[in-house]
Order: structure tokens, then sequence, then C-alpha cells
């Protein structure tokens, strides 16, 4: 099945190639969608970085959530523009100088949107990374505690007392 459902847009590309308007409309639109869902995911990096450092885990989660769904969606999205991707050269000689140039500007508007993202996410991934750590060396601190107040504390077997005074 989805094998049929490469060819039938292999086959629409086709047919759009010898459209150049409906060409440039529909590529227009995909990368118009592309965009808006890489927008929306970078209004929700900002969002995630004052979640991490909030340290508001429950909320951080249902935000990363969220960013999920965005990221199928993108994902999706992204499938719809393969086969134009895939014969890129031939839709670009396909569209006139001002059709080419709105594409190309969308392009760069979408890479620029796509980078600040990439970049906020490897930003929180270290914030992230930091936080482990100091929650595995407060995690380590409370455990050398415990085992100082457990050596001295009750607990400890207790040896009856070897000498006996028979006479007091």
């Amino acid at each position: 099945m989805k094998g049929a459902r490469t060819n039938q847009n292999d086959e629409h590309v086709a047919v759009l190639l010898t459209d150049p308007a409906r060409l440039a409309e529909r590529v227009a639109e995909i990368l118009d969608r592309q965009i808006e869902l890489f927008e929306r995911l970078e209004a929700l990096s900002a969002d995630q970085r004052r979640l991490i450092d909030s340290r508001d885990t429950e909320a951080l989660l249902a935000l990363l959530s969220r960013r999920s769904n965005l990221v199928q969606r993108l994902d999706s999205v992204g499938k719809e523009f393969a086969p134009f991707r895939a014969r890129w050269s031939e839709v670009l000689r396909t569209l006139a100088e001002a059709q080419r140039q709105s594409i190309e500007n969308r392009l760069s508007q979408l890479e620029a949107v796509a980078e600040r993202v990439a970049k906020r996410d490897e930003e929180d991934r270290l914030a992230l990374a930091g936080e482990r750590d100091d929650a595995a060396r407060e995690l380590a601190s409370i455990k050398q505690g415990s085992a100082a107040v457990a050596a001295y504390g009750p607990g400890q077997a207790r040896s009856e007392p070897r000498f006996h005074d028979r006479e007091g």
C-alpha cells in the first residue's frame, strides 16, 4: 500500500509539473504548513526552557506530549513534500522566476526557524543533562548521609555485655 501511495504521489507531481501555477501553489502550501508547524514548535521551545528552569516536571511532560504531536504532523507534511524533493531540480526548472523566488524565500524561512528550534533543543538538552547530573549528586549525597545515620543509629546490632558484675 505504501508503494501505491508513493506512485500516486509521483504521478501527482508529474501532473503538476505540466502546470507551473498549480505546482507553485502546492509546493508553497506544503512549505507554509511546515513553517507554521516549526513556528509552533519554536513557541513551545520557549515554554519548555521555562519549565526546565522551574523544574516543573508534570507541566514539562504535558508540553513534550504536545510537541510530539507537532513533530508527528511535521513528519507527515515532510512525506507530502518528499516527491517534490525527489524531483527538485525539475520542479525549479518548471517554475517561473517569481514563483521560484517565492519558494526559495519560504525555504529560507523554513531553514531559519528549523535552525532556531534545533539550537534551542540542544540548549535544553544540555540544561536537562545538567539537571540530571545535579539530581544524581543530590541523591548520592542523601545516600551517603543515610549511610552515616545508619552507622551511628539505633539500628546497629547490639552485643550483650561480655562481663557481668555478679556481686553487684
